[in-house]
């Protein structure tokens, strides 16, 4: 697939211009070829648009989906050349001028500067370029420490899981859980470091991180609980990790999950907020750039209960959250309902699903489980006895009940008597992922 050059002389425009969002747009960028990205782009194409689309991507890879890298990939059940969401002749049929191996490096109301000085026409554009992970001091130095967020990452470390005996992963979040499930697969030492009194507290309160401890448990993992990693050093044979205590911990390698920062830093200071991320209404418009639409993990849309922004970085909601995007350019009505919140992880061979945002519950309660075996747990989450989020430990056929209660935001009374008529249900073949 050609990667064409625009040479063109534009015209600089202050990003306040007289942009807006109604009449037919010509021409549309998507900065990012991540899943949000590439989303939009299929759904601008779906929804008819007929115009101009550039998708610009920062790596040289055709776009590729992230969530199989911390599983299938790692542990070898799928190659890499498995996880791209398209081919070159795919985006050829969608009429795509395609940009890779260059970021965007500034824009104006009517184009987006990329690095190499090429100028992309473009009347709209829509932001989807993701994270990049944090890192600690001294990590870039040593050979046996990774973070994992592209293929290159997660082949390296593949290799180097292969020839390692031991494993330390800083951080109890997905990537860390995922990784570490990953590594006792190939009869690894796993030792896990987190900040907090349990994994994944944050995600899924007292209750849920107490599950995943069990989890990890059963399965051989150490979890260190209210440890943070300081630094890391070279040593001979892998790293040493210091830890904020001063005390020392060696592995021959070493995977840090410490969170994200937002590729926004090309953007004008007044459209991020103090961490870089990018407000957006409920249109995925982004605050202060009439001609600018967020969409994935850079972007903060207003939950649909409350009005109050908030980001998630998964991969359903990137997708939801183009669908939406793409229906605002070009003029689709949008759903009556939306589906709540959804996410999955897969670690010790247990399929995790979280339907709404447990965050924001006053209150857990176990509806079913909640022992030591952990699979066949669920947990439901109550925010003024409505309810806001359920979690379901290995029970998938559970999916599409609990997401309507969700939906729903059924009371306490109501969710506790269906849960358990649910519970109670024949099991049925149908899975939703």
């Amino acid at each position: 697939m050609p990667i064409r050059a625009v040479t063109a002389d534009v015209p600089s425009h202050d990003i306040e211009g007289d942009a807006h969002v109604s009449g037919h747009v010509r021409s549309i960028a998507v900065v990012g070829a991540s899943v949000a990205g590439m989303h939009t782009v299929e759904q601008l194409r779906a929804n008819g648009y007929d115009g101009k689309i550039t998708l610009i991507g920062s790596e040289a890879h055709l776009p590729y989906d992230r969530p199989p890298l911390s599983k299938q990939v790692l542990v070898g059940t799928t190659p890499p050349e498995d996880v791209f969401l398209s081919t070159a002749g795919e985006l050829h049929g969608l009429d795509v001028d395609v940009r890779l191996g260059v970021a965007a490096s500034a824009l104006a109301s009517d184009h987006v500067v990329l690095e190499d000085g090429t100028v992309v026409p473009a009347e709209r554009m829509v932001v989807a370029t993701g994270v990049s992970p944090r890192q600690l001091p001294g990590q870039r130095e040593a050979m046996g420490v990774f973070s994992l967020r592209t293929i290159e990452d997660a082949v390296r470390l593949r290799d180097r899981l292969e020839r390692s005996r031991s494993l330390v992963v800083i951080g109890g979040g997905f990537i860390g859980g995922e990784v570490a499930s990953a590594a006792r697969m190939l009869d690894l030492d796993v030792t896990v470091l987190e900040v907090l009194d349990q994994p994944m507290r944050r995600v899924l309160g007292s209750t849920g991180g107490r599950l995943l401890a069990d989890l990890y448990a059963v399965n051989g993992v150490c979890v260190r609980n209210r440890s943070s990693a300081v630094s890391v050093v070279p040593t001979a044979s892998g790293a040493r990790i210091v830890l904020g205590d001063g005390s020392e911990l060696e592995a021959d390698t070493v995977v840090v999950g410490v969170g994200s920062t937002p590729n926004t830093g090309w953007l004008p200071p007044g459209v991020r907020d103090a961490g870089g991320w990018l407000g957006c209404d409920d249109r995925g418009q982004i605050t202060g750039l009439p001609f600018g639409y967020a969409v994935g993990d850079v972007a903060s849309w207003p939950d649909r209960r409350t009005g109050e922004r908030y980001r998630t970085e998964h991969w359903t909601s990137a997708r939801s959250q183009a669908e939406t995007v793409a229906r605002d350019l070009t003029g689709v009505a949008q759903p009556e309902a939306t589906l709540p919140d959804y996410f999955w992880t897969d670690q010790f061979g247990l399929k995790l699903q979280v339907i709404g945002r447990p965050e924001i519950a006053d209150q857990c309660t176990v509806l079913s489980g909640g022992g030591p075996a952990v699979a066949g747990s669920v947990l439901g989450y109550f925010a003024a006895n409505s309810l806001v989020a359920v979690a379901l430990f290995g029970v998938p056929r559970y999916l599409a009940r609990f997401t309507k209660l969700v939906a729903a935001a059924a009371g306490r009374s109501a969710a506790l008597e269906a849960a358990r008529e649910s519970l109670q249900a024949p099991q049925t073949k149908g899975v939703i992922r």
